[in-house]
């Protein structure tokens, strides 16, 4: 069963919202996105079976620890969320082929482990900081867009090493990263775009 609720004057409240509820129905897609949202509700992470869209709520608070989730798609940009990604969120999203979190308040450093399966992913907009960890450049093969524009990211603007060899679209914008671009990226057929304007790099 699929609901789509897109950007009504409805507003999601009670039930769906408490972290205390379980109803005990599955959905394979539920659209909530512009729904006044204030609080996620675990159920939605253990009961939606494939895409779970949250964006342009009012959802704050952190991001969920210690759940499991069959999810593909997950788009929870545009809310005002805080705190840090669990390390290993990859674990808790196996199958997980689309990640937005952009345009959040999130912060600390990015999450060292991330599904080789991932072909989308934002985290553009928010406070992230440290180096880019090699595991995000590394061993994601199937990425095709990776968005990390407008965080306080330092460091290499890329580990060595790295590869994505499917990689078409590459925002890295209004960090702090330095270096220069890698030769084999560079030579990439798949890259469109690469934006890193408003970095330090060579």
């Amino acid at each position: 069963m699929n609901l789509i609720f897109h950007f009504n004057h409805l507003e999601v409240e009670s039930e769906m919202e408490s972290p205390t509820c379980s109803p005990s129905f599955s959905l394979n897609t539920l659209y909530l996105g512009g729904c006044n949202l204030k609080r996620i509700s675990p159920w939605l992470f253990r009961n939606i079976t494939s895409e779970l869209w949250l964006g342009g709520n009012n959802l704050t608070g952190p991001f969920p620890q210690n759940i499991s989730s069959r999810l593909t798609f997950l788009d929870i940009s545009d809310n005002f969320l805080h705190g840090t990604l669990p390390r290993d969120i990859g674990l808790n999203f196996p199958q997980l082929h689309h990640l937005d979190l952009s345009n959040n308040s999130f912060n600390g450093n990015l999450p060292l482990f991330l599904g080789n399966q991932l072909q989308m992913l934002d985290l553009s907009d928010n406070q992230f900081q440290g180096e880019m960890p090699q595991g995000m450049t590394s061993n994601m093969s199937c990425l095709i867009y990776l968005g990390l524009s407008g965080n306080n990211l330092t460091g290499a603007l890329f580990p060595k090493n790295s590869s994505l060899p499917k990689i078409r679209w590459l925002y890295l914008s209004k960090n702090l990263l330095s270096g220069a671009f890698p030769y084999a990226l560079s030579k990439s057929m798949e890259l469109e775009i690469v934006d890193i304007h408003n970095n330090s790099q060579s």
